[in-house]
């Protein structure tokens, strides 16, 4: 680490943050050329095995040999087909199937699409799941100058998603996880992966990267139809390619990303047209710009830049997007930020250049007297998990068909291991399952629980009540409310009752609640739902949060912190006095929100204000969609001290963006 050198300012006094608004930005420069990088590059993840009894669709088993040289394309694609057309896989809550890739390189000639071929004519599905082995292992080939793949002009991805049939926002839940695809040499046509996903989904561990010796390449990742998001790109690494990223599309949705590792890009590192991008800990080593932000809305929370020339700019805004940063540490660059209309962070050579905050305009606040800065909660990683050990894990399956599967799934919790799992398909249960014990991980293989018909009204399909662990992780499984035959809600989602951290990751949930004494620490990650109801004072984490068609407030937080990096509604709001359809209530809280995305689609009372802060701290950066005119005439209605202050869309730039909104001291 080394130890720094005092700080020197060279920004004149007048021209600091609290002196000319316009800039909106603290810099510091230091004058010692270590740079103190954060662990935060791609991190390889566990390796990942599956029991014998869990149903996989493992590429081998349809001929893929993984050795480099056999064309291993026809057995992926027909492992995938046969995957997205299994028996079950259209179930309630879009039960999926997961596509196996073993350890081995395996050449691929054409691209893999989440399609199901029918007399020659593809049928796009949602569900599209790649698991690799491991990401350093489970290698996906191009062939050097591979036809198809080297016109620039007439881009080809080595994988493909795509929304669900005649659809431009159903690409529901997919997912690509622990592989690296290499395009090879002489591909310049080559699209690494060319990714849509909708309301959850994800690349996890994921390694794309270009070995030609010039990096040529099209993009690593591109998301350029429409409508990418929410979903979750993290610990994805991108080596060479035109453009790292491109989001270049309509501002519709948005992505979230954590831990973006770019490398050695032509053009910029990543592209933004006019989409909303949320990212959390960037690392670039590059000449060309880290950035290119045209107009989209723009977030990153700590970055490092190296590598930069003088005669580029690490974040480039050309147009007129919105834009915070924190953290952000660049070297080599001419400017760090320029902004069009000439607002500009100069760089200073070698010298690292670091900006505490910046935001583009505001902050805005209904209290003259609060904070010109966010909150600047501090962070936990999201807890994980994993063994090898398939003596580890239980299978809570029935053994036959049953109509109801609680016995055996409870049974498999209290089994004493530390690993619970479903595989793919539909459970009904009659009453909660108490997850507690020495349960570390309770995953469902893209499994779905629902409640039968006399399951208790109102009650928790699961309830946390802790154990021997430190923490315990729901994953990959999808909560319905209703029964397989019904639309009638009879079950809420998941009880928090423990002392003990939860984490739920990549699932849908209908609700969440806490008792008195389940205020334990709460990872909410890469989610669809829940109607999220912090009932008494907890710390919660949420990356990648969906909520949308709920009939009262999203989010309500009384006296609990939360932090939020990526919060998407959407949905028609026949909000009306007495049933706010608000999409945050802060009840006495602490609620920093860096990254949200809101779509109204139907009309509402104007009286409903969008974000309540009563007598509590908050801090806000976010965007209302464009696409529609419609929006909530009051977007934040702030109380502090029991006087009462309505902030108008009108206040914000185009009356939906908004930078940051100040609602502390």
């Amino acid at each position: 680490m080394g130890v720094w050198a005092d700080k020197v300012s060279v920004i004149p006094p007048i021209l600091m943050r609290k002196a000319l608004s316009f800039f909106n930005y603290s810099i510091v420069i230091f004058l010692l050329a270590v740079i103190p990088v954060s662990a935060f590059g791609a991190v390889l993840a566990t390796e990942v095995q599956f029991p014998t009894d869990a149903p996989v669709w493992n590429v081998r088993d349809y001929g893929a040999k993984g050795d480099g040289v056999s064309d291993d394309t026809q057995a992926f694609q027909a492992a995938i087909a046969s995957a997205l057309d299994a028996p079950g896989r259209y179930g309630r809550g879009g039960a999926s199937q997961i596509v196996y890739v073993p350890n081995g390189t395996y050449k691929i000639t054409d691209t893999l699409q989440n399609i199901i071929p029918n007399n020659g004519k593809p049928i796009w599905h949602e569900g599209f799941y790649l698991q690799g082995q491991s990401e350093a292992g489970a290698v996906l080939l191009l062939p050097n100058s591979c036809p198809g793949f080297t016109d620039p002009a007439k881009p080809k991805p080595v994988i493909q998603t795509k929304s669900q049939n005649g659809a431009v926002d159903a690409a529901f839940r997919h997912y690509v996880r622990n592989l690296t695809v290499d395009i090879g040499t002489g591909n310049s046509g080559a699209i690494g992966i060319d990714f849509l996903a909708n309301n959850r989904g994800g690349l996890y561990h994921v390694t794309i990267q270009s070995s030609d010796p010039n990096k040529i390449g099209v993009s690593g990742v591109a998301m350029d139809a429409r409508y990418p998001g929410p979903a979750l790109l993290k610990y994805v690494t991108i080596r060479g390619f035109n453009t790292g990223i491109s989001m270049n599309n309509v501002s519709e949705y948005g992505m979230t990303f954590e831990h973006i590792t770019l490398q050695d890009q032509l053009e910029t590192g990543v592209y933004l047209g006019a989409n909303s991008a949320v990212i959390r800990e960037l690392n670039s080593t590059n000449s060309v710009p880290v950035v290119t932000n045209i107009r989209g809305h723009l977030v990153i929370l700590n970055g490092t830049f190296t590598g930069g020339v003088a005669t580029a700019t690490a974040i480039d805004m050309r147009g007129a997007g919105q834009i915070y940063c924190r953290n952000i540490t660049s070297s080599g660059y001419g400017s760090v930020i320029n902004e069009n209309g000439g607002k500009n962070v100069p760089g200073n050579g070698a010298i690292p250049v670091t900006i505490a905050e910046y935001v583009s305009s505001g902050p805005y606040k209904a209290f003259p007297n609060n904070s010109d800065t966010s909150l600047n909660l501090p962070v936990k990683e999201t807890p994980d998990f994993n063994s090898l050990d398939m003596t580890q894990w239980a299978n809570a399956a029935p053994t036959k068909g049953l109509p109801d599967c609680l016995s055996s799934i409870q049974a498999a919790i209290d089994s004493g291991k530390p690993i619970v799992y479903l595989p793919s398909g539909t459970y009904s249960i009659s009453n909660t399952i108490i997850l507690r014990g020495s349960v570390k991980k309770f995953i469902g293989l893209c499994a779905v629980l629902l409640p039968t018909h006399d399951f208790p009204k109102n009650a928790p399909l699961i309830q946390f009540d802790g154990g021997t662990e430190d923490f315990t992780i729901i994953q990959d499984i999808a909560l319905v409310g209703n029964a397989v035959d019904s639309h009638e809600k009879i079950a809420t989602g998941i009880m928090n009752n423990s002392a003990k951290t939860l984490v739920i990751s990549n699932c849908d949930v209908e609700t969440y609640d806490n008792t008195a004494t389940g205020v334990g620490d709460l990872f909410l990650e890469n989610t669809i739902g829940p109607i999220l109801n912090i009932d008494f004072p907890q710390h919660v984490w949420a990356r990648q949060l969906n909520i949308e068609g709920s009939s009262g407030a999203h989010i309500t937080n009384n006296g609990g912190t939360l932090w939020l990096l990526g919060y998407k509604t959407e949905g028609s709001h026949p909000a009306v006095e007495g049933n706010l359809h608000t999409l945050l209530v802060n009840n006495g809280g602490t609620v920093e929100l860096t990254g949200g995305f809101f779509y109204p689609t139907g009309k509402f009372a104007p009286t409903v204000p969008m974000i309540i802060n009563k007598e509590g701290s908050i801090s806000l950066n976010y965007k209302k969609d464009d696409v529609t005119s419609l929006n909530y005439p009051v977007q934040i209605e702030d109380i502090e001290s029991g006087v009462t202050v309505d902030y108008p869309a009108t206040s914000l730039p185009g009356g939906n963006d908004c930078p940051l909104y100040s609602g502390h001291h």
